[in-house]
């Protein structure tokens, strides 16, 4: 684990310098963006970390660890999204993140205590280029999927537009964290079943009912949410009122994204991880095609919103396509 967290670091620092190369030479933009860019490069580390220290614990079952640092995570994230948004707008939103994923790595450190040693196994480095790889490879194009359409606001609507969008998405992802994170745990199990076993079927099977389970769970989550979002709009960040006007596409495209996620886990158990990279590949390309005609036809931030909403369908689409087909061949 720890060759494989120093490489993975190796990586990121060289992607990161190529890409601030890039920027700086090719692109101008306003300190807000480039806050963003600069809190972004550096989220990428401290999620590495809060990653593999997870990784650590799960190896020695200690759920009820994982447990704890992923609530008081979680916890925090809305918290302190909410007060920096609140006091400083779309520079607090990149406040807010940076510190949410800082305060997460030290949650981690203190309650999972990884063992990190600063080592290199050519070995490790080579399995971890071999499974890892894939999942790098994925990691990196649904990053770009999942900024398609806030790069679109900030090119043709503004800055000033991306901060009631981003406050929107905040919400939307805080709900999805829920779900997600205890399906997580579930999946843990649902992996060491398979390793030992091999049974396909009941493996397919179990993630048909983890897909229904995270359903109610995630609409259980968004009726409450919505009423919350509603209050604290209403009082206390009354200046984004107008984020509520997008609320309802925002928050069903949690459904699409969190069906992906747990379909993407059924590939990585079973070694079919090109699957989830060709749905996040196509899903990024229409994604581009749907906010381009967003903003040709319309320009507004429903209509952008419309165009996340269509883009996580479609993801979703593909990978429960490649799913549905494997499970047969399988």
């Amino acid at each position: 684990i720890s060759s494989s967290y120093v490489f993975v670091n190796a990586v990121l620092v060289v992607a990161s310098a190529v890409l601030l190369i890039i920027l700086n030479i090719f692109y101008t933009f306003d300190y807000v963006s480039w806050l963003g860019i600069y809190t972004n490069i550096l989220i990428a580390f401290l999620y590495q970390y809060f990653q593999f220290s997870q990784l650590f614990a799960r190896f020695d079952y200690d759920f009820k660890s994982i447990s704890k640092v992923q609530i008081l995570d979680l916890t925090f994230k809305a918290f302190i999204t909410i007060v920096l948004v609140y006091l400083y707008g779309v520079v607090g939103f990149f406040i807010a993140l940076f510190f949410g994923y800082l305060i997460g790595a030290i949650f981690s450190k203190k309650l999972l205590n990884p063992k990190f040693k600063l080592i290199l196994s050519k070995k490790a480095i080579k399995e971890t280029i071999r499974l890892g790889f894939p999942l790098l490879l994925i990691g990196a194009v649904l990053t770009l999927f999942q900024s398609v359409d806030r790069w679109f606001i900030l090119k043709s609507l503004g800055v000033a537009e991306l901060g009631y969008f981003a406050i929107m998405f905040t919400f939307s992802s805080l709900i999805l964290l829920v779900p997600i994170r205890v399906l997580s745990v579930v999946i843990q199990y649902v992996r060491e079943y398979y390793f030992k076993t091999k049974d396909h079927a009941v493996i397919h099977f179990g993630f048909i009912d983890l897909l229904f389970l995270f359903i109610v769970l995630n609409t259980i989550l968004i009726l409450i949410s919505k009423e919350f979002v509603f209050y604290l709009l209403k009082y206390y960040l009354i200046e984004y009122q107008v984020s509520y006007d997008f609320v309802n596409p925002m928050f069903a495209v949690s459904y699409f994204i969190g069906a992906f996620h747990i379909l993407s886990a059924y590939f990585v158990i079973v070694s079919k991880t090109r699957y989830t990279l060709i749905s996040v590949s196509v899903a990024f390309i229409f994604s581009i095609v749907f906010n381009f005609v967003a903003v040709y036809f319309y320009n507004t931030l429903y209509a952008i919103s419309m165009a996340t909403l269509l883009s996580g369908f479609v993801l979703f689409g593909i990978v429960l396509y490649f799913f549905i087909v494997e499970g047969v061949g399988g």
